[in-house]
């Protein structure tokens, strides 16, 4: 059906046609239908009718039906089915272009649509000369339902005439006079016939005075309980037959002569708009024009920008720099005391002379630079969704060595294996030169040893050209093999007849219309031989458009599993061992459009994380076009809710309690469930001299966390002022708070490690005092996902006051760490998704964090060599060396009034000299592990925290040993 409809919804519609008897609405409707004619069905819903049409009328149908479950079920009867929503669906789209058709059958339908004369009105262009558009619909005329009103009711149903979906209502004069609004010429009628008594409204028929009933009974069209209306496009004989005439000539004649009037002022103002529309048009190619050379200056300038940037970077990287730092730093200096001489005479008079040149030698001197995450200046390219910059930085940066193929034979030539590598694509109605690039694609591989299964699924348009245009692949490549399958079984039978024909160790997918970059397949192979152990092989991959642009990076993270049950952030390329494929059983079939991501979720749980393969680099080319999910994922809903049921049955299989749903971001979102007692947790909140923050912070707690397990411990660390005394004098007071004195200095580390041996809980959540709890269900999230096999610490998205994003999980940028994202407008997506969606980091702020007491006991609890800073980021890198995983959720959300009660590190020189301390301290600790973070791709600069691209990456090159990363 159309309208809004949830997955399933449609099937309430389904109804099996035995019999069809002639005054049934069934049988009228094939009154009007020629058998063996090609037919479009709108709102198919489970293929009831369409089965009809197919196997006892001998037609061709193509449909299309919004409920994505229903369609599934209607698809064997199809020649083809669109899965749309008939209120948007574009009549110019691919699934449309040059097909027309002797019938198009709307059963049911415009009654459910807000605007049905745009269906009637779309369809017209797809009509053949003599065809016919056949519409059913209920009569609201109908006296059962003049009964229910009657006797004050209008009542709704599941189904029938009054069915709950229904929005718009027909009497026989409004639905042929919106056909004749629309274009069309109803030229045929047919009467559905039922009497009020055995209807659904028979109790308000009894109900009636047996008088009432008979003048009910005598009104026109008292009976029908659905019209059945076929309608032509204009024409002279149209007109003649046209069903709103009477029978009455000369009524007939004067309506007519009227109608062709309407007729002909309507066709003269339909050429007036196509005129005005072809000047649109002319105007439209001319700006176009103009902005494609807009765009060549745009290119022009930026390629100018990143070459400047590149020789920037290597000035600054140059030894010489290095070398005359000081120089610089003391120039610096020396200007500003220029600029500040009243304030240097003034410490004189203040402080005297040593202290004053004390501090003037300190800046003549300067101290070693920090390297700290940028604070504003130019947005991420990726955030910004500026392409062109993508496309200058891949020229600048991925500059392929045009000897590839012979260095590739070179390493070929070295003992030990090289594994072979089946590249497998389903074929269905492909666009033909698009086949055609994506097997040269693979037949431009620097790697040899490949071999290209193509299996069409048996395709109904173009055969005869395909079939020829592969039988010449096939013999110009003998690597290249063809499967003719006899029936259509979609994607993943396809799928599968290619993965049995392959004798390679490995096996990768490749879509009809999709590219690989040349060396990719080198890139996998050598990965394979560095890692002879490895079972899955991902890279990076971006979007190609029809003009071969290229946009929209995928710019991966290493091994990911929290990011893997929220999208299929795997997806392009992946290679897979071919007996692991096998013994799994392929690709499930009932799973089509997802059947990628459910094969990713079952094979993952067969190898360990250290047998998965990251290639920072992008080898596949996804192509942009209407229809595809690399254009919007949300064009295919039943490849969510395929995605939705994989997800949910990979919980089931790996025995997790847990509800997989669809977000408003079209993400997954996997809701774990508390099985058992909800364990205790223990809050502890820091504060010194917090006031109204503190106050804040514990009452929001109390009055918004619907979990009910835990307690909260206040250590005070020296609080001296009244306000905040009488606070803390309170909550001792309270059953769920414990206040704790320890008025050492600050010390962030030594004061949890003092607190939590002695707590109550099993978990212990650390929360600044300058937190503010948000939604009521935060805690409940932060513990079911801490409750997850393998979970060492879980970290909550914090939102500053102004609903910015504060913390979306923190990376190891900056020299130390940085908070991703930051400052993102909190309904922001982020880069891929990943300020919305669950996901495996490195670290997470200790602002919020989730933890069980035995694990942060394992580890010797916080560095308390950190009094301040990066205390956090330690301790995360000491869980995760522990084996434990840091994931990260935006589904727990509060408040973050940051550094309210401490203030920034910079405001103070002393601050700012212990802050340099502990970023020494933590390179020296943690520096190789500080280097490359996993959650971030080496193609992202590792200096700022919003996902900006690297000048330069930091990889190898390409023929260099290391090529993969692995956790």
């Amino acid at each position: 059906m159309t309208a809004a409809v949830k997955p399933g919804e449609s099937l309430k519609y389904h109804v099996d046609h035995d019999e069809v008897a002639p005054e049934s609405v069934l049988g009228q409707i094939l009154s009007l239908i020629r058998p063996g004619t090609r037919v479009l069905e709108l709102g198919c819903a489970t293929g009831s009718m369409t089965r009809i049409l197919k196997s006892r009328h001998g037609c061709r149908v193509d449909a299309v039906e919004l409920d994505a479950v229903a369609a599934e079920a209607a698809r064997p009867f199809c020649e083809r089915l669109l899965v749309e929503d008939l209120e948007t669906v574009a009549w110019d789209a691919p699934f449309f272009s040059g097909q027309t058709y002797d019938h198009v059958l709307i059963a049911d339908v415009l009654e459910h649509l807000r605007d049905p004369g745009r269906v009637l009105r779309g369809v017209r262009g797809l009509l053949r000369e003599g065809g016919n558009i056949v519409v059913s619909t209920p009569n609201i005329g109908f006296a059962g339902v003049q009964a229910a009103l009657q006797a004050g009711w209008f009542p709704y149903g599941p189904t029938g005439l009054l069915d709950q979906g229904h929005v718009h209502f027909f009497t026989r004069f409004e639905l042929e006079a919106l056909m004749l609004s629309c274009g069309v010429v109803p030229v045929e009628r047919r009467a559905v016939h039922w009497g009020p008594g055995d209807s659904e409204f028979g109790r308000y028929w009894q109900q009636l005075p047996p008088q009432d009933r008979q003048n009910l009974l005598a009104t026109a069209d008292a009976t029908v309980y659905q019209w059945v209306v076929a309608a032509e496009l204009p024409s002279d004989d149209a007109w003649r037959r046209c069903v709103l005439f009477g029978s009455n000539g000369a009524v007939q004649e004067r309506q007519f002569a009227r109608l062709s009037d309407q007729a002909s002022r309507l066709q003269q103002a339909l050429d007036d708009a196509e005129r005005r529309l072809r000047e649109t048009l002319d105007r439209a190619q001319a700006d176009a024009s103009r902005l494609r050379e807009l765009e060549r200056e745009l290119q022009t300038l930026r390629e100018q920008r990143d070459r400047a940037q590149t020789d920037l970077h290597r000035i600054v990287s140059s030894r010489s720099w290095r070398l005359t730092a000081p120089i610089r730093g003391g120039r610096q200096a020396v200007s500003a005391l220029r600029a500040n001489a009243r304030r240097v005479l003034a410490s004189i008079r203040t402080r005297g002379l040593r202290p004053t040149l004390r501090r003037v030698a300190q800046r003549l001197m300067g101290r070693p630079s920090i390297p700290v995450p940028p604070q504003g200046g130019t947005p991420s390219e990726l955030l910004a969704g500026d392409w062109g910059a993508y496309r200058a930085w891949l020229a600048t940066y991925e500059l392929l060595p045009p000897d590839g193929p012979e260095q590739v034979a070179q390493a070929l030539r070295d003992p030990g294996l090289w594994p072979s590598i089946g590249v497998v694509v389903p074929v269905f109605n492909p666009h033909l030169e698009w086949l055609d690039a994506a097997i040269e694609s693979v037949r431009r591989q620097w790697y040899p040893r490949w071999q290209l299964y193509l299996v069409d699924d048996c395709s109904t348009r173009q055969r005869a050209e395909l079939a020829a245009r592969l039988e010449r692949w096939c013999k110009e490549d003998p690597r290249i093999h063809v499967v003719w399958r006899e029936s259509n079984g979609h994607i993943s039978a396809a799928t599968n007849d290619g993965v049995a024909l392959s004798n390679d160790e490995w096996v990768t997918f490749l879509d009809q219309d999709d590219l690989l970059s040349p060396h990719a397949l080198w890139c996998v192979a050598a990965a394979i031989r560095q890692r002879p152990d490895a079972r899955v092989v991902y890279s990076d991959e971006d979007k190609i458009d029809a003009q071969g642009l290229r946009r929209e990076p995928h710019f991966k993270p290493d091994w990911n599993p929290d990011l893997l049950l929220s999208y299929n952030y795997l997806c392009h390329l992946v290679a897979y061992r071919r007996e692991e494929v096998v013994a799994a059983g392929g690709l499930r079939q009932g799973f089509e459009g997802a059947q990628d991501y459910d094969l990713a979720l079952r094979l993952v749980e067969r190898c360990a994380a250290e047998q998965i393969i990251h290639i920072p680099r992008v080898l596949y080319h996804w192509r942009v076009h209407d229809g595809s999910t690399a254009q919007d994922v949300g064009v295919k809903p039943y490849a969510l809710e395929a995605g939705r049921r994989a997800l949910q049955d990979a919980m089931q299989r790996r025995g997790v309690s847990a509800t997989v749903t669809i977000d408003q971001n079209l993400v997954y979102r996997v809701r774990y469930r508390i099985e058992g007692p909800q364990p205790h947790i223990t809050i502890v909140v820091p504060t010194r001299n917090g006031g109204r923050l503190l106050q804040t912070c514990i009452d929001s707690v109390i009055a918004r966390t619907d979990y009910a397990h835990y307690d909260i411990v206040i250590i005070d660390n020296g609080s001296d002022q009244p306000e905040t005394l009488r606070l803390l004098q309170g909550y001792a007071q309270h059953p769920l708070c414990t206040v704790v004195r320890d008025p050492r200095p600050f010390n962030y580390a030594a004061l949890h490690n003092a607190a939590v041996p002695g707590v109550r809980g099993e978990y212990v959540l650390l929360l600044n005092d300058d937190i503010e709890v948000k939604d009521a269900d935060w805690l409940r999230e932060m513990v079911s996902v801490a409750l997850q096999p393998g979970v060492g610490i879980v970290g909550a998205r914090l939102l500053f006051p102004n609903d910015t994003l504060q913390h979306g999980g923190v990376l190891l940028v900056g020299g130390v760490a940085g908070h991703a994202h930051k400052r993102l407008p909190a309904d922001h997506w982020g880069y891929m998704m990943r300020a919305r969606v669950r996901q495996t980091l490195s670290a997470v702020t200790a602002a919020c964090l989730l933890v069980p007491k035995a694990v942060y006991q394992q580890v010797g609890g916080m560095d308390e060599q950190l009094a301040v800073a990066f205390n956090d980021v330690a301790f995360c890198l000491a869980v995760g060396q522990a084996g434990y995983r840091i994931v990260w959720t935006p589904y727990a959300e509060l408040y973050h009034h940051e550094s309210a009660t401490r203030g920034y590190e910079y405001e103070d020189p002393v601050k700012q000299r212990r802050f340099e301390g502990e970023v020494r301290y933590m390179q020296e600790r943690w520096g190789e592990r500080l280097r490359e973070d996993p959650a971030l791709n080496p193609n992202l600069d590792n200096m700022r925290e919003d996902f900006a691209l690297a000048r330069p990456p930091r990889l190898p090159a390409i023929f260099e040993p290391r090529m993969e990363r692995v956790v």
